[in-house]
């Protein structure tokens, strides 16, 4: 005799089929136990007693799986309705995120796998990176190495020395060179309290090379009719550096600076021989005698963008100035050195997808005599118009535009930028300054984030004429390894 329980369950499942509700379950341990005392009893189920509650079956247990470490570093992206536009900046560069990503991203992190793996089965005696690492991980000693593709290149190494005799106490060392005329030198000593709010810092540094280029300045500039100079560089440089809130920071520094300039350029015509051929219409100013010059350099930056990974969206202003004054002749030139980039940026994910708009003036004012060459405006090198290499773009005074995008490819370490700017260095007051006079740079980039001495940087741009001469790109820039500066 079939029990009203089952005669129940099997009218639920026939309406339910025909509603097209949700599936039926198989009956629980605890309801077919029920049924059975039901039937036994010879009572209905549903007018007696409300089904036993459901019990679950104890098995063996099992073992957590390990979870996967998080070898790239990079955060699941928070929701966000922005996140739907970065579709548009991802199709534009999908070549560059080809190259980031199984290039660089994907490569570091199977070497970061790699090296956590030997790191864990191996003794740290026979630990390949032995050579790399001393006094347990506060000596730290890096391998350099920068092309940038026509100028020469370098080979060097990079020292981090952290606890240096006291826990707030830090040591740089850097040495690269490429024969006999391309040497290159600094030691930074840093004092930073644990919080990180604020260094102080000592910085000598120097420097031989035989690959400076230089294209005119202001409207005389010729990035594609560059010359070649030696130059001899000392430096001593002492600052203060205060971060009160959030991403801004105040610095203040002074230090002597000795500059010296030839006309024995590793290649090509020198400055000398484009003056004659009348490309220039004289020599730069200090190139032939060179200065010392002793500075005082302020630097203020207002940033209301909260620390990575908190959100990186709000607005930033930085103001920067030198006066500088030659010892050598301190009545015949003093100089001013100004500047200031205003910007807003937008962080579209929630997590280090920036997009970034600058508007940036600069200028170099001489309160007597001339201010040397290498101490006036320079867009180009590192500047706002990347696209162009260093020398290529000096003047008295320089404005630009810039949009960027950039992401996060491997963590907190490395970030990939894409830019276009539009701008140029002009004479005087920004005479001949006009919208048909702006220049174009635009490329593509990766960097290290947030790094004070050593960092990263592969360089892929290019630059263009004027709108007035046909707007063409006349300018290719490709730069990679180690950066740091002088």
């Amino acid at each position: 005799m079939r029990s009203w329980a089952v005669e129940l369950t099997l009218v639920l499942a026939l309406s339910a089929s025909a509603v097209r509700a949700q599936p039926t379950r198989e009956p629980s341990v605890g309801e077919q136990r029920l049924a059975q005392e039901t039937e036994r009893e010879g009572v209905p189920e549903a007018t007696h007693r409300e089904p036993a509650p459901e019990r679950e079956v104890v098995g063996e247990p099992t073992r957590p799986e390990r979870a996967v470490p998080n070898y790239d570093g990079r955060e699941p992206a928070p929701p966000s309705a922005g996140r739907r536009l970065l579709w548009i900046p991802r199709i534009l560069l999908f070549p560059l995120w080809v190259v980031t990503e199984f290039v660089l991203r994907r490569p570091l992190s199977a070497l970061t796998r790699w090296a956590e793996e030997r790191a864990a089965n191996t003794p740290s005696e026979k630990s390949p990176l032995r050579f790399l690492v001393f006094d347990e991980g506060r000596v730290q000693l890096i391998p350099t190495l920068l092309i940038d593709f026509g100028n020469q290149p370098s080979v060097g190494f990079y020292i981090r020395w952290n606890e240096a005799g006291h826990p707030n106490h830090q040591l740089r060392f850097h040495f690269a060179f490429w024969g006999p005329d391309w040497v290159k030198g600094r030691v930074t000593t840093r004092w930073e309290p644990p919080d990180g709010n604020m260094r102080a810092e000592l910085r000598l540094s120097a420097q031989r090379r035989a690959d400076g280029r230089f294209a005119g300045l202001g409207s005389e500039a010729r990035p594609d009719r560059g010359a070649r100079y030696d130059w001899r560089e000392m430096h001593a440089l002492a600052s203060f550096e205060v971060e009160p809130w959030r991403q801004s920071f105040f610095m203040v520094g002074a230090g002597v600076l000795d500059e010296r300039f030839g006309n024995d350029g590793f290649c090509c015509p020198t400055i000398e021989e484009r003056v004659a051929e009348g490309v220039y219409g004289q020599l730069p100013p200090a190139y032939l005698d060179g200065f010392t010059a002793f500075h005082v350099d302020t630097d203020l930056h207002l940033d209301t963008r909260k620390d990575r990974g908190e959100g990186s969206s709000g607005v930033s202003l930085r103001l920067h100035g030198r006066y500088a004054v030659d010892l050598q002749a301190p009545d015949a030139r003093r100089w001013l050195r100004f500047g200031g980039t205003l910007g807003a940026h937008w962080d579209a994910s929630g997590h280090a997808h920036i997009l970034s708009l600058l508007v940036g003036v600069q200028g170099a004012h001489a309160i007597e005599g001339q201010v040397p060459f290498t101490q006036q405006v320079e867009l180009s090198g590192r500047g706002a118009m990347r696209g162009f290499r260093p020398g290529a773009l000096m003047g008295s005074t320089g404005a630009t535009l810039t949009l960027i995008y950039q992401w996060p490819i491997w963590g907190d370490w490395l970030d990939a930028r894409a830019h276009v700017s539009f701008g140029n260095v002009y004479d005087g007051r920004f005479e001949q300054f006009a919208l048909d006079r702006q220049r174009m740079s635009f490329g593509i980039g990766i960097g290290a984030v947030d790094e004070l001495d050593h960092y990263l940087d592969f360089t892929l741009a290019w630059g263009t004429e004027t709108f007035e001469q046909g707007f063409q790109v006349q300018s290719f820039r490709l730069a990679l390894g180690g950066e740091w500066s002088i």
